[in-house]
């Protein structure tokens, strides 16, 4: 389990007092508005609904997803309005907040950015499509009014009377006349000297959230003539601006909310700013309460006593470095250094701080003392015994062209990296006088030192790595160097004879053993830049613009991500590892205290490769047996039960390509490619036989069973085939996409079956719900076209649907089937080829990126948790308890373990089943089940069904094909604990005679959140209905 702690300081002058209420945070929150005990957030992917009845904790009741980010928002009693760019207005009922649902939309021609509604009519900031209006009066049918094309790009508006003020980017302020909806008319504009991002009216003056220009105020009581009355450029880029009386509040992107005393427009004075540790985007005032939306989340702040500082401004935690000695940190903040008590992790307590009158990059501590690396004012040495008040020691600086950006101390000397001065060599043996002993000036700009006996190694910008000899202090010897091609060197780090680089390309590890000829040894790249790094074991822990990562370097060779943690700021600084615990130096989000202690990377446990070269296309994993569709190698048979050395059983050379595989029962269904749909006899694994075949239409690439029908993906649609006898397979029907038209190439790549749904996704950019109640009829009940331009695998557990394609992971809301809503998605570089979910996780083959991990707890902001690097192609995954099982085209069948995924939730399963053996029919029986909680947390309240079955498959799909009896509810469930159920049941007299098992399934409508979802349905012994 990770674990986050995030320590940010705001200073302001005498009498400010602006209290954090409450936060709630994680993803990019647009804007937001206000109602009763509810605040509606436009975010990235759509609506979210908070409860803020108690402004200190408030509490997520309600999402809605959309296809793209909602950056505008409006209320009007029960009904919220949604600008969500390229998905125009989204109009939502919000009657029950914890419930969301679509009344309505209207795709814009533009990018809608804002709205606001009046009278049954929305208007739109539609980008470069100007002003929209759209009468909204039926909801559910809305329809356009006219438009005005405004000269720039309207990113914000603003309604009073009959008169529209757009924020229209760099051309200012435009004033539109709706008296005439269907012929809007422009009566005046002001230019305003930055680019309006957001308006606001107050009487007859509009306030503009101008960019960098900050607010501008202007008197728009003649709209055909607009006068500047008054501006105050703010610190950041105004976004959003909210007026209440004579304050104006400014959301000022990473300058957090600004607070403005407009009392007199010609001279607006700052009262006060907050900190919001992220960027600012929308604003709110309610009362005396202020609601920031931002990159952070949602922000709730006390404004009720904000009064003129004696010092304006605001004070920043912009975290640069960090050094952890026992249970203190020492974070060097850019302009001071911070002693932070951190013997209670979730609990960090400033001791005290010291302002180095510089611009504090690095640090060390050594016994008692820290060396801060201080930029233009050198080395500065600071007495910390008293961490309440520590005490300037004494200085080194050089010349004013100096800048200090890391230091090294080992014994009396202090090693400064000292930017386009190099390597100084420093002796602190008498703290109050440090004295100059040696410089080495390295060709580039040294900005990180690590030393290691006699040896200084200098991340030395763009000159990459430099070798240092400094057996000798006054006069240091260059050893060797290594280019690091393409790439700003900032920080480096040595254990044994490698040393860790990191910059603007990621992490470079080096052979360091003869420092007169370093070598590569291997590299990872990342998107953003890399600052920090810290090696513990086979682990590197890297910070940098993509957040907190670890990298398995056990193989230097080959480093392979396994763990990221997304920071608030990006993790521009430094890093420090101490025990179980990570220190990340995170920027204007301080100091982030995170929680190693629960995390276990993926380890592989097995691997098998069939004789003939592997092309391991799909896996099925039943108990103990692994059976994979290999190709031209046809059908493999596994023994996984000891993983780290499967074992083939059985194979049936198959005679087309064997491309999918579904086990049911002994009978294993092969999709062969030209020869269609297999059934093959696997009672006796070493001995497979054919017992049918079905050539489908086109050749077939996939395939699914339910009950006694198998779903089979071809290269143009959908065959439904029954197969109740293996060897007279019947053909029921085929379903064809609209609009069909036959190709030569795959276009139905995946198919998964739940209910009397099928889901499928075409090889473009579709999934397709597909009515399969009437197999002889499939119907296509709705359609959600993502930004795939692949889509090639789907997976639906409850009311999800999880779409694998090349953007990556999609996640869409399929409860309403004739409206699939896009929820969130986690946008994966490479080829994603499948994907498994099991509980709040999911499992992506992703071909040459091998597998992906990623928190899918919150489905509108997916996370990669980590990632394992296989050898060949990932094709197809299938996941058991803690097992990973992933076809991997050449690199055969590998078997990985996944652990401590679960992130404290509640695991129910069903332990054990009892009946009666014998039942005669209309008479009245006991059944019973045990359900264990064997998660992390409590299981709220939920049932069991009971089922009459002519099988023993544990399979939860499998229950779509037997008898309903019924089901019993169950209270809540502490962890670890255990409750009986039971049911009393009167076998009805139209049961068939014969022999049944009764199942249990709990929880079966999935609306518990689960760590292991397979494990919730259990089997009787074998009983006989007479």
């Amino acid at each position: 389990m990770l674990v986050f702690i995030s320590l940010a300081f705001n200073s302001f002058g005498a009498g400010v007092d602006i209290k954090t209420l409450g936060f709630l945070g994680g993803r990019n929150y647009n804007d937001i508005v206000v109602s009763g005990n509810y605040a509606y957030v436009a975010m990235s992917n759509g609506l979210v609904v908070f409860d803020i009845s108690n402004s200190s904790v408030p509490i997520k009741v309600g999402i809605y997803g959309t296809k793209d980010e909602a950056t505008g928002i409006f209320i009007s009693g029960t009904t919220v309005y949604l600008a969500a760019q390229s998905a125009g207005l989204i109009i939502l009922d919000v009657s029950n907040p914890s419930s969301p649902s679509l009344l309505g939309s209207y795709d814009s021609p533009g990018i809608a950015e804002g709205v606001y509604v009046v009278a049954a009519k929305a208007y739109l900031a539609d980008g470069e499509s100007g002003l929209q209006i759209i009468d909204v009066f039926n909801s559910s049918s809305p329809f356009f009014l006219g438009s005005y094309d405004t000269p720039g790009t309207a990113n914000g508006l603003y309604v009073s009377g009959t008169t529209v003020f757009v924020a229209d980017n760099n051309k200012g302020l435009q004033i539109i006349d709706v008296l005439n909806p269907s012929l809007p008319v422009l009566i005046g504009s002001y230019d305003t000297s930055g680019y309006a991002n957001g308006v606001y009216i107050s009487g007859t003056t509009a306030y503009v959230a101008d960019s960098y220009s900050g607010l501008q105020i202007i008197d728009a009581s003649e709209p055909s003539s607009p006068v500047l009355l008054g501006s105050y450029n703010t610190p950041g880029r105004a976004y959003d601006v909210y007026i209440v009386g004579t304050t104006a509040y400014v959301a000022d992107s990473s300058a957090g909310l600004q607070i403005i005393d407009i009392s007199n427009p010609s001279s607006p004075v700052l009262l006060g700013s907050y900190d919001t540790s992220g960027s600012a985007n929308g604003v709110y005032v309610s009362g005396t309460t202020a609601y920031v939306a931002g990159g952070y989340g949602l922000k709730i702040l006390d404004v009720s006593d904000v009064s003129p500082p004696a010092l304006s401004g605001s004070y920043k935690f912009n975290a640069e470095d960090v050094y952890v000695s026992s249970t203190t940190a020492y974070v060097a903040d850019y302009f001071s250094l911070q002693i932070i008590d951190v013997s209670n992790p979730s609990l960090p307590v400033l001791l005290g701080s010291y302002n180095t009158s510089g611009y504090a990059n690095g640090v060390y501590i050594s016994g008692a003392i820290a060396y801060v690396a201080n930029g233009s004012s050198g080395l500065r040495v600071i007495d910390v015994s008293n961490p309440s008040s520590p005490v300037l020691l004494g200085s080194y600086h050089a010349s004013a062209s100096d800048l200090a950006y890391d230091v090294y101390v080992s014994g009396t000397i202090a090693y400064v990296a000292n930017g386009s001065s190099g390597l100084q060599v420093i002796d602190v043996s008498n703290p109050s006088s440090p004295v100059l002993i040696g410089i080495y000036n390295t060709s580039g700009k040294a900005c990180g030192v690590y030393v290691s006996g006699t040896t200084a190694y200098v991340a030395d910008s763009y000159s990459g790595l430099q070798i240092i000899d400094v057996s000798e202090p006054s006069s240091p010897v260059l050893l060797g160097s290594y280019d690091i091609t393409d790439s700003w060197s900032r920080g480096v780090y040595v254990s044994g004879t490698m040393a860790y680089v990191v910059g603007g390309d990621g992490l470079t590890i080096l052979d360091v053993s003869d420092p007169s000829s370093p070598e590569l040894l291997g590299s990872y790249y990342t998107s953003g830049s890399a600052n920090g790094v810290y090696v513990s074991g086979t682990m590197a822990y890297m910070s940098g613009s993509d957040g907190f990562q670890i990298i398995d370097v056990s193989d230097p060779s080959s480093p392979a991500l396994i763990w990221i943690y997304d920071t608030s700021s990006g993790a521009n600084g430094g890093v420090y590892i101490s025990g179980t615990t990570a220190y990340v130096a995170d920027w204007d989000s301080g100091l982030q205290i995170i929680g190693l202690s629960g995390f276990s990377p993926p380890v592989l446990l097995g691997s098998y490769n069939s004789p003939e070269p592997s092309t391991a296309r799909n896996v099925y994993v039943s108990g103990t047996t692994a059976y994979v569709a290999d190709g031209d190698s046809g059908l493999q048979i596994i023994d996984v039960s000891e993983p780290s050395l499967p074992v083939i059983v059985g194979s049936y050379d198959t005679p087309g390509y064997a491309q999918g595989v579904y086990v049911f029962g002994t009978t294993a269904y092969v999709a062969d490619n030209k020869s269609g749909l297999l059934a093959i006899d696997i009672s006796v694994p070493s001995l497979p036989v054919s017992l049918g075949e079905f050539v489908t239409p086109k050749n077939a690439y996939g395939v699914y069973v339910n009950g006694e029908k198998a779903y089979v993906t071809d290269y143009n649609g959908l065959d439904i085939i029954d197969i109740s006898t293996p060897a007279s397979m019947v053909f029921r029907s085929s379903y064809y996409a609209p609009n069909y038209e036959p190709k030569d190439y795959l276009q139905f790549l995946d198919v998964k079956v739940s209910g009397t749904k099928a889901y499928l996704v075409d090889g473009d950019s579709a999934l397709q719900i597909i009515d399969v109640s009437d197999p002889s009829l499939p119907l296509l009940l709705g359609s959600y076209f993502g930004p795939h331009s692949s889509a090639k695998a789907v997976y639906v557990a409850g009311k999800k649907a999880y779409v694998a394609g090349s953007e990556g992971l999609q996640i869409v809301d399929v409860s309403n089937s004739s409206s699939p809503v896009f929820l969130g998605a986690y946008y994966a570089s490479g080829n994603p080829k499948d994907v498994y979910v099991s509980g709040t996780t999911a499992y992506v083959a992703n071909d040459s990126a091998g597998l992906q991990i990623i928190d899918v707890s919150d489905p509108t902001y997916p996370k990669l948790l980590g990632s394992y690097d296989t050898p060949g192609n990932a094709q197809k995954i299938f996941v058991s308890g803690s097992k990973v099982y992933i076809a991997d085209g050449s690199g055969g069948l590998r078997i990985i373990k996944v652990s401590n995924i679960d992130k404290n939730f509640p695991d129910l399963a069903v332990t054990n089943v009892k009946a009666p053996k014998s039942l005669v029919r209309d008479s009245s029986y006991s059944l019973t089940a045990m359900v264990k909680n064997k998660g992390k947390a409590v299981a709220e309240v939920s049932g069991v069904d009971f089922y009459l079955s002519k099988n023993n498959n544990k399979d939860p799909e499998s229950v779509i094909s037997d008898i309903w009896i019924n089901s019993k509810s169950i209270k809540a469930i502490k962890k670890g604990k255990s409750t009986k159920v039971t049911l009393k049941w009167n076998v009805p007299k139209t049961v068939p005679k014969g022999k049944y098992y009764i199942k249990a399934f709990c929880d079966s409508g999935g609306t518990i959140v689960e760590s292991d979802e397979n494990n919730n349905v259990a089997v009787s012994g074998k009983v006989t209905v007479k």
